[in-house]
């Protein structure tokens, strides 16, 4: 048993296995945790934190620690500046290159940085490095409202989402994100990396609806695809 008080080893990098079909990876999943999430859909919250644990719980199942990814909740996507480079060529005291592969203002500059978003859970893929830095891969961005509203409420939020993400290089090419409201959820496409590219919104689903009814959307599927793709991204 690993502990936080012991000396722990540099982990090495992460072993290849076959990549799993998506259907396995939802098959995996933990009754408890979808029951939990799917009962406090179908009744109702007051708040939407309220939904937090269960829909961490839920993406932890199908993106898993042990194939190195990691749940950020109310992750930090900053607004990049202009400019390219690797991290050597950043020379400029003003500027600094983030874990994202994007260069940002300087947390050294006086005042606030602005512009900063806050999404409710940001899968990523972490690669520690033996020098204690670390690189991140974003894969999709959830943002979870408590009903049915919400899906409105959020759509301004969720644009400026994507189209910050957009602009780090370790996006994806093509970016997915789901806005939730309660359990109704529309899903954003954009590509990355094309200056001034605005998200595609798909239409309404209903995330409880049977799967071979209209209108229904398997987001477990979708979402265990994602992982399945980078399965063995960063694998040795």
């Amino acid at each position: 048993m690993t502990r936080l008080s012991e000396d722990i080893p540099f982990p090495g990098q992460l072993a290849h296995e076959p990549a799993p079909q998506a259907e396995a990876v939802v098959s995996g999943v933990d009754a408890w945790v979808v029951y939990q999430l799917k009962n406090n859909l179908l009744r109702g919250v007051h708040y939407e934190n309220q939904l937090y644990g269960h829909w961490n719980a839920y993406l932890y199942e199908l993106f898993p620690s042990r194939r190195r990814f990691m749940i950020t909740p109310q992750a930090i996507i900053r607004t990049p500046v202009a400019g390219e480079g690797e991290p050597e060529d950043i020379d400029d005291a003003d500027r600094s290159f983030g874990s994202t592969g994007a260069i940002f203002e300087s947390r050294n500059l006086p005042g606030f940085e602005e512009c900063i978003k806050y999404p409710d859970f940001v899968p990523f893929k972490e690669v520690p490095q033996v020098d204690g830095e670390i690189i991140h891969h974003p894969i999709t961005i959830v943002e979870v409202k408590r009903d049915l509203q919400g899906l409105e409420d959020g759509h301004s939020q969720m644009v400026g989402y994507m189209t910050t993400a957009a602009r780090h290089r370790n996006t994806p090419r093509t970016l997915r994100g789901f806005l939730l409201g309660g359990h109704h959820l529309k899903v954003y496409t954009i590509q990355t990396g094309i200056e001034g590219a605005e998200p595609e919104v798909g239409d309404r689903r209903d995330i409880l609806v049977p799967q071979q009814e209209e209108g229904s959307y398997d987001i477990a599927l979708e979402l265990a695809k994602l992982a399945a793709e980078r399965w063995n991204e960063v694998a040795a």
